[in-house]
């Protein structure tokens, strides 16, 4: 039985943040306001994050707010890079805390992104981050990064459960596999049309991807 997001599975740490150069305050006001507009973004969408509402929400004024963030688009950018880098952080701790046979570790890999991508925290930020990356280079950059670090994930676990394949059929596979899990997120992610077929489209994933990488042929 593959263990789900519940009981453990690739849960998304908190936001956390540097100190910001040239700035004499910690990160801990820095991660206040980072969290404060995260929880905003989720919530009630980008209309909500203006510098106003932000600094109401920290118990800050504006000028205080202005201390660490100069302009909303200088915030935003650090936003969208905190969120990607807990993103990686948690891509990351569960590959090391899976200690599984490589297909065992296939399907717990593909479910825990299935169970994390149906989370209300994911399914509202990527939908906005997919459309601000469309528009701005720096957030394109940074959702690059956790795209990145999920295909080097499904790479590394493709080329465990099928030694046969080479770097380039390892990264296509990967590349395919995630394609098909982002894609789910407007069928049943948080709040979408399609949550009553959820278990079941999770299960065919499942066995999609597997089959996928099982039956893969190399190419050179």
């Amino acid at each position: 039985m593959v263990k789900r997001l519940a009981e453990g599975g690739m849960v998304v740490p908190e936001l956390t943040a540097r100190p910001r150069q040239g700035y004499a305050r910690g990160a801990q006001g820095v991660e206040q306001i980072l969290r404060k507009s995260e929880q905003l973004l989720i919530d009630e969408g980008p209309g909500a994050l203006t510098l106003r509402r932000i600094a109401a929400e920290c118990a800050m004024t504006q000028g205080n707010l202005s201390y660490y963030f100069k302009s909303k688009n200088d915030l935003l950018m650090a936003l969208v890079e905190a969120i990607a880098q807990s993103y990686r952080t948690a891509a990351r701790r569960f590959e090391l805390e899976a200690g599984l046979d490589p297909l065992q570790k296939l399907r717990e890999l593909v479910l825990a992104y299935m169970d994390n991508l149906v989370s209300k925290r994911t399914t509202r930020i990527f939908t906005e981050l997919w459309a601000l990356a469309s528009l701005d280079d720096a957030a394109r950059l940074a959702l690059r990064g956790i795209y990145d670090e999920a295909i080097a994930q499904f790479e590394r676990a493709t080329g465990e459960a099928n030694p046969a394949l080479g770097a380039t059929d390892r990264r296509l596979i990967a590349l395919e596999a995630i394609a098909i899990l982002e894609g789910h997120t407007v069928i049943i992610g948080h709040g979408m049309t399609y949550t009553e077929c959820r278990d079941e489209l999770i299960a065919q994933v499942c066995r999609t991807i597997e089959q996928l990488v099982l039956r893969a042929e190399p190419t050179t």
